[in-house]
């Protein structure tokens, strides 16, 4: 138990630590003058804080998912990204510059 409790803070700093910079900028969008009104702030905030869990909740299903595949194959999971910017480079065409338009003006 004493183990499962030195591994937990560990995580918790080692994540507190490497979102120093994350805070900066978080910081920086807040004081932003363009980012004045308080909704805006408030959609930075609760997204940075959703995209925070979305990250922690897939490293935890992860590293589930690591105990049921062999250690051996292990190394070939670093190829998934690298398809998938493959694909997306291939199949890329102007609905995803819709959708980056269609969410930017939906922020303003």
């Amino acid at each position: 138990m004493h183990q499962v409790i030195n591994i937990a803070l560990i995580t918790i700093l080692a994540f507190a630590f490497t979102s120093f910079e994350d805070l900066l900028l978080l910081m920086g969008f807040q004081i932003s003058p363009q980012t004045q009104t308080p909704r805006i702030g408030n959609r930075i905030f609760m997204g940075y804080l959703i995209a925070a869990t979305i990250v922690q909740l897939l490293g935890f299903l992860s590293a589930y998912a690591a105990n049921f595949v062999s250690p051996v194959y292990i190394g070939y999971l670093g190829i998934i990204p690298i398809l998938l910017g493959v694909y997306i480079y291939i199949l890329h065409d102007s609905s995803t510059d819709t959708f980056v338009s269609r969410l930017q003006a939906s922020l303003q």
